[in-house]
Formats: structure tokens, C-alpha cells, sequence
């Protein structure tokens, strides 16, 4: 995290709250002249949008004011986050569309239109 961020967040911040993740969230303690209070997230480790909660995700996005409840929820393989697995050997690659061992399309689903 940048220097200049933790410093804003140090005196202009207040933590609001903690996830399961270890995500500290934050919000300005005062805010400008008819505006909203601005929200953060600092990310414990790896900076990725899909390791925020979806109850702390609607709070950042003031979809919803409540704020979750700091809860000790142990984290389970299942609830563990998993990152974006696109385009690594790991992504999900449905039996119908024929990859090679290389990503590359083997068949297409389709087969074109022929006028003759």
C-alpha cells in the first residue's frame, strides 16, 4: 500500500471494520460539503478486488449503510478466497469447447452457413 494512503487514512481515516480475510475497511471522518463520506479498503496481503466480502462489497459501494458485523468466522476450504483463475492453467474450460492441451480451439460448436 502507498505511504501517502496510510498517512490520509491515519488522519483522516476511521476503521470501521475487519473481515474474515484480515481486510481492514475505513471510512473519512469528516466529509466535504455535500458529499458522502468516502469508503476504503485495505487488503490484508494481495491487492484484489474479489477478496471483499459481498456484505462489505454493498457498504463500499453505499448499496447499503449497514455495516456487516465483525464476526470470528473461521475460514474453511470452501470460504477461502480463490482468485481470478482466468487464462492460468487452473481456469475453468467446459468439456463442449474441445481445448487442446495448449488453450487453443480445437473445433468450433458451430459450423458456418454454406449457400452452395
Amino acid at each position: 500500500m502507498h505511504l501517502w494512503v496510510r498517512l490520509y487514512l491515519k488522519w483522516n481515516g476511521q476503521q470501521v471494520g475487519l473481515d474474515a480475510y484480515g481486510n481492514t475497511y475505513y471510512q473519512e471522518k469528516k466529509s466535504a460539503k455535500g458529499k458522502q463520506k468516502r469508503r476504503f479498503v485495505l487488503y490484508k496481503g494481495i491487492e484484489e478486488a474479489s477478496k471483499v466480502p459481498p456484505l462489505w462489497h454493498s457498504w463500499l459501494h453505499y448499496t447499503s449503510d449497514n455495516m456487516p458485523a465483525m464476526q470470528n468466522v473461521e475460514l474453511t476450504d470452501k470460504t477461502r478466497h480463490l482468485p481470478n483463475l482466468t487464462g492460468t492453467p487452473l481456469a475453468n474450460n467446459p468439456k463442449k469447447y474441445h481445448f487442446t492441451t495448449d488453450k487453443h480451439l480445437k473445433k468450433p460448436d458451430y459450423t458456418a452457413w454454406n449457400p452452395n
